[in-house]
């Protein structure tokens, strides 16, 4: 297949779920995660399609058990000191809306299917968030079956790295 050259924003643009693969070091946590939740939470990034971007990293236990999308919402903004009650209401509000919601589930290869509350895989499926738009990364390693658990993406991206003219934009 041919290879085109495609920036971290432009990845959930139009595509409802992304399978984001790539070797250790790549760049799939710091351009999808980091870097994709950053931009939007300052404003640089897709602010017209998604009302959260939420990012949360497969390897963290608590993530892996999280029954439903106000525990993902306390592993993202508890530290913020968050009332439980406004945390209770943003969860409502994408219940309602999931088209506005964009969720980055970063490192698949670094948990097992069995590990996965059955709202984790049902995320991993895009079940739970009928209308929203996932992005799973993964090292290309991933167990067979997870991959295979996961049904069929829109889109799959191998990330390369970064160019040094990137690397420079995000030390910046």
């Amino acid at each position: 297949g041919s290879r085109q050259t495609v920036a971290s924003g432009d990845v959930g643009c139009c595509v409802r779920n992304v399978l984001a693969f790539g070797s250790a070091g790549s760049g799939k946590t710091t351009a999808f995660l980091q870097m994709a939740v950053y931009q939007w939470s300052t404003g640089l990034l897709w602010q017209d399609m998604f009302d959260l971007v939420l990012g949360v990293e497969l390897r963290d236990p608590v993530v892996r058990k999280a029954e439903n999308l106000l525990d993902l919402l306390v592993v993202q903004f508890g530290s913020l000191e968050m009332e439980a009650e406004e945390l209770r209401v943003i969860a409502r509000h994408f219940r309602e809306r999931f088209g506005r919601l964009c969720v980055i589930l970063d490192g698949l290869d670094e948990c097992r299917m069995d590990e996965c509350s059955l709202y984790v895989r049902n995320l991993l499926h895009r079940q739970a968030v009928i209308g929203g738009h996932v992005i799973v990364t993964s090292r290309p390693c991933a167990d067979a079956y997870s991959l295979s658990q996961c049904g069929k993406y829109e889109k799959q991206i191998e990330v390369l790295g970064f160019s040094t003219k990137t690397v420079r934009e995000y030390v910046r």
